[in-house]
């Protein structure tokens, strides 16, 4: 296995484009996004509980740690 040197990166603060999520089209689109995330304030080792709230984009966003957002793509 090898990590995938074309993996798109992406930064640190909230709010990312839609593309970056597989969805139907129902979802919440980025700027809500933002501005709820910089209302939670996530910070390291706290908890979110995304309880039927939609497509799960916040909680995908939630994690504040780098390598949460940007997990190595592995290629085998």
């Amino acid at each position: 296995m090898t990590i995938d040197p074309d993996t798109a990166k992406l930064g640190r603060t909230p709010g990312l484009d839609e593309e970056h999520f597989a969805h139907d089209g129902l979802i919440t689109k980025h700027p809500v996004r933002a501005v709820a995330l910089a209302a939670l304030r996530p910070m390291p080792g706290q908890t979110l509980w995304d309880l039927g709230t939609g497509a799960g984009s916040v909680a995908v966003e939630w994690n504040p740690h780098p390598t949460g957002r940007n997990p190595p793509t592995v290629v085998p």
